[in-house]
């Protein structure tokens, strides 16, 4: 081999074992390399806070220019807190946003240079929760502790009713059966604005519960059952809450001498004639027949003048638009020769104190509460009650019909009226209308024996109790009646009981009120004195409205006769339309159900 030859091989061995060791330096620094950046990571575990900032204001934290290691962050990843490090104020600040603002970045430089150490609350702080290491961010394979998953909330816009709406039912309506109803609101529109939430009302669901209703609580019929509720606040409730209007009970509740009503007309709502009917039940319970009416509006001024009393009277003076009672705003002189002059009013009025029992009744629809403060201080000491009659509560068109409906027999309502006092009057026809059919009944009046001192009313309520205890019995009524297991004027003691049921031996008493100056003396002196000492269970049946007026001293008369004479007294309203007995729990729960659903 020549010498030239020969340096060429030994320049080339010697370029390989440079090359080798390049190799084997190069190799060198990428281990230390990468185990300074394994030691890196480590640090900042045990630094970093996993506590989200509340706020999305960016961090702004100096770094010390020293050699850097560039990091890969994982997408959709947010630094929750960065770690202390040492801080030159002559550094540039990296902008780094905190969560929520979430501002994806794809490198982040991190000082090399860490605490060596980690504070004592950093430690106590990493025992008590989870937290989000360095591998979140760094990509590293190493095992981490597991977060629980933020649990989705779902969007207002598209909010299932269905899944979560509820209807929240007090426990004592439970025994009537209404875990059985479905929610009945249908529509919920969720706004930014609460006033402006619209919900409406699905009206078969709505028109269902009293149905529902009825079915369960005809199920028991009796009021033994009733533990659950405090009888006293049911009674109290159904006299004071059911019907619109306060102070209501002092007309009830006035002695035989005449009383002048003053009853707001508002805007959309009228009652005038919801009062007037009231005025005429309570003139029939305490006198007895019928009081004269008189109804005077515009151009009566002279009538009113010369002719107002109430003495067996409804005397109604309808000045809707204002036109006849003293005007408090602007007085002008045309306006003067055409309204009642004051002087005139107050002496009618000063005549009340020598005329029997009767109404007068202001209907007026503004100034209501200045004119009674105008007749107060001029002649309330000369008129035996002046009563301020305000409406109380609004009332959409169903609960109306119901009211209506309870106070006249549970008759159908026709959908022409709008406003109470149409829908009250077209009740009270109804009703009536109910009892001419059944008293038509040749069939039935036959074999159902008459009560000779009974009104018309009496005896068509006696016919509606007799089916209505058939249907209980699940018979029909002429075999019961034919057979004597339904009896009527059946004698008892010294006196007869209106209808009897043998095999349930329950003694049933059918209660107008009419005529009876006090209907609660009425009932224990005549209706339950006959029963004493027997230990009977006796029902009264009244009408709706009856029972709304006199609920509290019903009350009492049912309590005084259970805790003196161990008798079982209870209260019922009769439902026309169906035939069947309303017990004052049911009646009770219906109301209650309604207003649920205003």
């Amino acid at each position: 081999m020549s010498v030239e030859e020969n340096s060429i091989r030994k320049i080339e061995e010697e370029k390989k074992l440079l090359r080798s060791e390049s190799e084997h330096i190069e190799k060198e620094e990428k281990e230390s390399e990468t185990k300074l950046s394994e030691e890196t990571a480590k640090e900042i575990t045990s630094v970093i806070n996993t506590q989200r900032i509340e706020h999305s204001n960016p961090i702004h934290i100096p770094i010390k220019s020293i050699r850097t290691t560039k990091i890969e962050v994982m997408k959709d990843e947010y630094i929750t807190e960065m770690p202390s490090v040492k801080a030159e104020n002559n550094t540039k600040p990296i902008l780094i946003w905190s969560y929520p603002q979430q501002r994806k970045m794809n490198k982040v430089e991190v000082n090399t240079v860490m605490p060596k150490t980690i504070p004592d609350e950093m430690k106590s702080a990493e025992k008590q929760r989870d937290i989000i290491t360095s591998s979140d961010i760094l990509r590293e394979t190493r095992h981490i502790t597991k977060q629980e998953p933020v649990k989705e909330v779902p969007a207002m816009n598209s909010f299932n009713t269905e899944q979560y709406a509820t209807v929240s039912i007090p426990s004592k309506l439970e025994s009537i059966g209404l875990k059985q109803f479905k929610p009945i609101i249908s529509k919920v529109t969720v706004v930014d604005d609460v006033a402006k939430i619209d919900t409406t009302i699905d009206k078969e669901s709505e028109k269902s519960l009293e149905s529902k209703a009825m079915v369960s609580g005809s199920i028991n019929t009796s009021d033994n059952d009733n533990d659950n509720y405090n009888d006293r606040e049911i009674f109290e409730w159904l006299e004071s809450e059911v019907l619109p209007f306060k102070n209501l009970g002092a007309i009830r509740t006035s002695p035989n001498r005449p009383i002048c009503l003053i009853l707001l007309k508002g805007p959309d709502e009228s009652y005038i004639h919801t009062i007037s009917l009231i005025c005429r039940e309570l003139y029939r319970i305490v006198k007895g027949g019928k009081p004269e009416p008189r109804w005077l509006s515009a151009g009566s001024k002279e009538e009113i003048e010369e002719h107002m009393k109430a003495d067996n009277k409804i005397f109604v003076i309808d000045d809707t638009e204002y036109e006849l009672l003293p005007d408090f705003s602007t007085k002008r002189s045309a306006d003067l020769l055409d309204r009642v002059k004051e002087s005139k009013l107050f002496d009618r009025l000063n005549e009340l104190f020598s005329q029997d029992y009767g109404f007068i009744i202001f209907h007026i629809p503004k100034w209501a509460d200045k004119f009674a403060e105008l007749l107060n201080s001029q002649v309330d000491n000369f008129i035996p009650k002046i009563i301020n009659l305000r409406p109380t509560k609004y009332m959409s068109n169903e609960m109306k019909k119901l009211v209506a409906r309870i106070c006249w027999g549970f008759v159908e309502v026709s959908n022409k009226g709008s406003n109470f006092d149409e829908i009250f009057s077209n009740a009270e026809k109804s009703y009536y209308d109910a009892l001419g059919e059944v008293s038509r009944n040749v069939e039935l009046k036959h074999y159902v024996n008459p009560d000779e001192n009974a009104g018309f009313e009496h005896e068509s309520l006696k016919l509606i109790t007799v089916k209505a205890l058939a249907t209980e019995l699940k018979r029909e009524v002429i075999e019961l009646l034919k057979e004597g297991i339904i009896e009527t004027e059946y004698n008892i003691n010294s006196g007869r009981a209106d209808i009897y049921v043998k095999p349930k031996n329950r003694f049933i008493e059918i209660e107008t009120l009419y005529g009876t100056e006090d209907p609660i003396t009425k009932l224990d002196k005549v209706t339950l004195n006959k029963y004493k000492g027997m230990n009977a269970n006796v029902d009264i049946v009244l009408l709706g409205l009856h029972i709304l007026l006199y609920a509290r001293d019903l009350y009492k008369l049912k309590k005084l006769y259970e805790r003196e004479y161990n008798m079982t007294v209870n209260f019922y309203t009769i439902n026309v339309k169906e035939c069947r007995l309303v017990s004052i729990k049911e009646l009770h729960g219906i109301l209650k159900l309604y207003k649920l659903g205003i």
